[in-house]
């Protein structure tokens, strides 16, 4: 795993350079907020343990683990878990 925070962890898994995305494994330790962004193509994210509060600016929503979850392009959305919570996704760059 790649340290982004002492709290939050990734490990990238692979790159498609011709097609343009990427997957990674996300991990909050002990919980933590990813705060409000926007991603510059559509991501897909399937939740392994724990959850994630999931949110935009409409609506409030909890991904459990084995959840599949897809933010639209351009979505202002945001993201907090309250315990250690892990989850992977093929993302576009």
């Amino acid at each position: 795993m790649v340290p982004q925070t002492d709290r939050l962890d990734f490990r990238p898994l692979a790159f498609c350079v011709s097609q343009g995305y990427y997957a990674s494994i996300l991990r909050f330790k002990g919980g933590g907020v990813v705060g409000t962004h926007r991603h510059p193509s559509p991501v897909r994210a399937r939740v392994h343990a724990q959850g994630w509060l999931l949110g935009s600016i409409e609506h409030d929503w909890k991904a459990s683990a084995g959840t599949y979850v897809f933010e639209p392009r351009a979505k202002r959305t945001r993201s907090s878990s309250t315990r250690t919570a892990t989850s992977s996704w093929p993302s576009s760059t």
